[in-house]
This record gives structure tokens, sequence and C-alpha cells, in this order.
């Protein structure tokens, strides 16, 4: 019987995303991880990616990313850093968002993301091939936002990112919560899990694990509240569920050897 590979646990079945009925997802029992029986193949991937990528242009949507200006302040806020004048690469860079700001506050910015063309205003900020991305100077900060559910391979992916780093250099990762309040009253309805490219949707404990094995030490978890709304009454009860660990997103800081 196949067990967890982060915890060891032992998985049930779990409904399929409603795009892919035939993509099979199972949870693991002990530390919640969600994960599909088979994974796609990459060519799978790049079909869903590249459609939802003509679909969302100049739009937004699951392709390009929900990160806004207001969501990246409020981010790069929780996580105590001042960027001004660090290498940051954004991972993933979806539509630009999180760059921009970086770009607002004195960093010195790189965007990664295979998949979507360059907005104009980034273009010389923007690559897309991964070659490309190992040739660069290392980088002090990594931002890895809402990527990291979208790999076959997490661990691999992210020993790629440790090698981008300098010395002591920071990932940034934030993802969706298996263990998130909404997740736990939604069951087998939980959004995310209807989004077929998430691959892998991780508790606390599965994403510590998937990053120490990546080779990154000094794990922390950021409670402090991140605003995603620009509604007072929503951003005070979110900011509630953030502080205790049990709102829909995991954001954790690691650091390189």
């Amino acid at each position: 019987m196949e067990k967890c590979k982060w915890c060891g646990g032992i998985f049930h079945c779990y409904k399929s995303p409603g795009l892919k009925p035939d993509w099979v997802r199972k949870r693991c029992k002990s530390c919640c991880y969600i994960s599909y029986k088979t994974p796609p193949t990459p060519d799978q991937l790049d079909e869903i990616y590249l459609q939802a990528w003509q679909k969302d242009r100049g739009v937004g949507g699951f392709a390009t990313g929900s990160t806004n200006t207001l969501i990246s302040h409020s981010l790069i806020q929780s996580t105590g850093l001042n960027c001004k004048g660090l290498r940051c690469l954004d991972y993933g860079a979806g539509s630009g968002a999180l760059s921009r700001v970086l770009i607002s506050l004195g960093a010195d910015v790189l965007c990664y993301e295979p998949y979507g063309p360059a907005p104009s205003d980034l273009a010389s900020f923007w690559i897309q091939n991964q070659r490309e991305l190992n040739a660069v100077e290392p980088f002090d900060l990594v931002f890895f936002v809402e990527v990291i559910e979208h790999a076959i391979e997490p661990v691999a992916v992210c020993r790629d990112i440790n090698q981008l780093l300098k010395h002591g250099g920071k990932l940034i990762v934030t993802t969706p919560n298996s263990l998130g309040l909404t997740a736990r009253l939604s069951g087998q309805s939980w959004r995310e899990t209807e989004n077929a490219t998430h691959i892998g949707l991780f508790s606390n404990q599965a994403l510590v694990q998937c990053l120490r094995q990546s080779g990154f030490v000094n794990l922390t978890r950021l409670k402090r509240p991140v605003r995603y709304s620009n509604s007072r009454i929503k951003s005070f009860f979110l900011s509630i569920l953030q502080i205790c660990g049990i709102d829909g997103g995991l954001r954790v800081i690691a650091e390189k050897k």
C-alpha cells in the first residue's frame, strides 16, 4: 500500500476535479496532503495552462493568479523584510502584480513565468526559460507565491530554487492550506481541489517536510495577517483565522543553509 511521502500515512480516495473526472485524487489520513493517484503528465498540464492563459489574458484567473497589488504589499509587509536593494526572484510571476510592488519598493527584480507572455512594462525583467534562469546571479529572496501546489515534483522544484539563492538567502512560500477552516468545512467540495492543476495541496506539516527535504532550514510559519480584501469586516475576521493558523493559506519563510 502506498504511503504518504511526507508523513508515512495512509491515503484514502478523494473527489476528482470536475474538469478532469478521470484524474483521481487521494488524501493522506494523517497529514491531510491531497494529491493525485497518478499525476498528470507535463504535456497534459501544459495544455490546460496554455488554454487558461489565452482565456485569462487581461482578465485574471487561475493561470495568471489572483495576487493583486493590495495582497502583494500586505504579503511583503507580513514577512518583516526590507526588500530595498535586495535581489529578488518572483518565481511563477503570473500577471506580474507582486513584481511591480517589489520594484516600487526598490528591489532588484527578475520575473520567471514559463507560460504567460511578458507584460509590456515588465518585459526587461521577464524570463521564460529555465536554463536562462539557472544562469543568472543568485538571489537574496525568492517569492514562490501560489505555485508549489502546481508542481508535479515539488521537492525537485524547491531544490532548484535552493540553488538559485545566495548562502543565507530566503524563500517565501504561499499555498492553499488543506487544514484551513474552509477546507475542513467544505470537505470534498473544497474549491482548491476543483482546480485540476493543483497537483499537491499541503497542510503545514506536509509543506515543512517538503521544504526540509529540499535542503531548507530555519522554517517559520507566518501568521501576521495578510490583507486579501478591501472590506474591513472581511479583513478583521480573516486576520483572526490567520493569527490562529486556520485560514485558507499557508505562508512560510525558509532559509538556505
